[in-house]
């Protein structure tokens, strides 16, 4: 009888987590209920799919579940593995239900409700930051922070998606009009996500530099595989542009060490996991956003080339509730992501033109002919690429020279405000 591995809504590098499964020889079987759109270096991952089953809806737990075994047909299952928060509840408790190690449909639950999360830090003593709620403040039109700026996210949030940096009690107003007009695009699997957590909340700014652990928990130890920098839009540094693996920080101890009392603190036991932090001039750590799956975009395409090595080793490892066969990666070079937006005003996306001398691979984000509907967020990237250097330097000036001569819809965007970056 056929032992297979299960995949929930396949993105990106769930592609080579999908291979490396296949490779093993395990029956990938995905269910998904987004249509499947893969390309870049993750085609021979889809190839290595045994089977498709498309699930109505995952806000629907009982019937995707019920869908979910009703395919496996009493196979057995080695391992199971998810990557968008909109299935992470039904994948935890698939995982309880077929005897898989995982944190827990309940602590799924909490962990996915960032306003939870900041105040159970709080209340550990591993954060300063405060929050409220927007439409209190609107009402009594009274700014909580005194003179800090804060972010509007929604309670159950993914992809930086109604994420606002707000200065005051307009910035808030414009924020929760846009959210109940539903004003910015995102998927709809992505919407059904936002909507189950009801509402925003408004979080006071960390400040610092941006950045990311990536790394997983094991029988409640947390390990790490290192950090992630960030390039972020020099006129709104909430929305990321860009990624650097390794980052070689000086504070790299204590950021570990931090984020490894967090997880402890909210009581992680097994599974992958990306902390966005803040780092302070004065050396502070603050947890941005704990997402109880493996980062996003390319993160694990970065990883891989920067280690020489392939982490999807250890992502199937982690999956199958095994101790990985290998922890000890050590860095051979590092390798720089970056994103792209199409200038302000740019109705149709007509296709992206790089240089490809540098480029290890890059691919499009949207299919040549969309509408674009805005060209201002993080989820309005059109394009990514990647290029290695063997210094972290190396890595940051290759990219710079591959940025700097792109073009959109055949016009060199060089300096556009949307293509200028504080880049890292």
């Amino acid at each position: 009888m056929q032992t297979c591995f299960v995949v929930l809504e396949p993105v990106n590098h769930v592609y080579k987590v999908i291979e490396t499964a296949a490779a093993r020889g395990l029956h990938v079987v995905v269910f998904h209920a987004a249509p499947l759109a893969v390309g870049g270096g993750y085609t021979k991952g889809f190839d290595a799919i045994g089977e498709f089953h498309r699930i109505g809806s995952w806000l629907d737990e009982e019937a995707a579940l019920q869908s979910i075994h009703s395919h496996l047909d009493g196979r057995a299952v080695s391992g199971t593995y998810a990557a968008v928060e909109t299935v992470l509840l039904v994948e935890a408790t698939l995982r309880e239900q077929l005897g898989l190690p995982s944190h827990g449909r309940a602590a799924i639950e909490r962990l996915l409700d960032k306003r939870w999360v900041r105040r159970r830090l709080r209340e550990t003593g591993l954060s300063r930051l405060g929050d409220a709620n927007p439409r209190e403040v609107t009402a009594g039109a009274t700014w909580p922070f005194e003179d800090r700026t804060a972010y509007l996210k929604p309670i159950t949030g993914g992809g930086s998606v109604h994420v606002t940096k707000c200065a005051g009690l307009e910035d808030v107003a414009r924020g929760l009009r846009e959210w109940d007009e539903e004003a910015l695009s995102c998927r709809p699997i992505l919407r059904q996500h936002l909507r189950r957590g009801g509402d925003l909340f408004l979080e006071e700014e960390a400040k610092g530099e941006l950045m990311s652990l990536e790394g997983w928990v094991q029988d409640g130890r947390y390990r790490a595989l290192g950090l992630t920098s960030r390039t972020v839009l020099a006129r709104d540094p909430s929305v990321e542009m860009g990624a650097t693996f390794p980052y070689d920080h000086p504070l790299r101890a204590d950021i570990e060490s931090k984020i490894g009392a967090i997880h402890a603190a909210l009581g992680l036991v097994h599974g992958m996991t990306h902390a966005e932090l803040m780092v302070s001039r004065e050396g502070v750590v603050e947890l941005v956003e704990l997402n109880v799956r493996f980062g996003g975009s390319d993160i694990l395409l970065m990883m891989n080339h920067a280690f020489g090595a392939a982490v999807d080793e250890l992502l199937v490892d982690v999956a199958c509730g095994r101790e990985p066969a290998r922890v000890d990666f050590i860095c051979k070079g590092y390798a720089c992501m970056q994103q792209l937006l199409a200038p302000p005003g740019t109705a149709v996306l007509e296709g992206i033109d790089l240089d490809r001398g540098l480029v290890l691979n890059s691919r499009l984000l949207k299919d040549a002919g969309s509408v674009l509907a805005s060209t201002n967020y993080q989820g309005d990237h059109v394009a990514t690429f990647m290029v290695y250097g063997d210094s972290y330097a190396e890595a940051l000036e290759n990219a710079r020279k591959v940025r700097s001569g792109a073009r959109v819809n055949g016009t060199w965007i060089g300096e556009d405000c949307n293509n200028d970056v504080v880049l890292r």
